[in-house]
């Protein structure tokens, strides 16, 4: 997912992170819950799985090789990220969050956003 900002998603070896309401503890990148489930969606079709088919066992067996693996997919996947600080949820109650972004400001040193 090559991008300017170097943001990725990634899995996480605090997985306690996942149970709090507070997800803001990196630098822009997003933890992933089930990060290996989301790999094996990704990769399906995909060649180079050392038993044909990238699932979650064939992905653990490549990482625990060591060596880095490029694989390409077999379709494009876009990737959209959106940074909400408001909105209603179905039962029409409306929820806000701090902007720990500073995008809901408007206007600023460099002019309007």
């Amino acid at each position: 997912m090559p991008n300017k900002d170097a943001v990725y998603m990634h899995d996480t070896p605090a997985k306690g992170l996942f149970a709090s309401d507070y997800r803001f503890l990196s630098h822009g990148c997003v933890r992933v819950e089930g990060v290996y489930d989301l790999a094996a969606w990704l990769l399906e079709g995909a060649p180079g799985s050392p038993t044909g088919n990238w699932d979650k066992e064939a992905i653990l067996a490549k990482i625990g090789e060591g060596e880095r693996e490029d694989v390409r997919l077999a379709r494009p996947v876009p990737v959209i990220w959106v940074y909400m600080t408001g909105w209603a949820s179905a039962d029409g109650a409306v929820h806000f969050r701090d902007d720990i972004y500073g995008a809901d400001a408007v206007g600023d040193a460099q002019g309007e956003r």
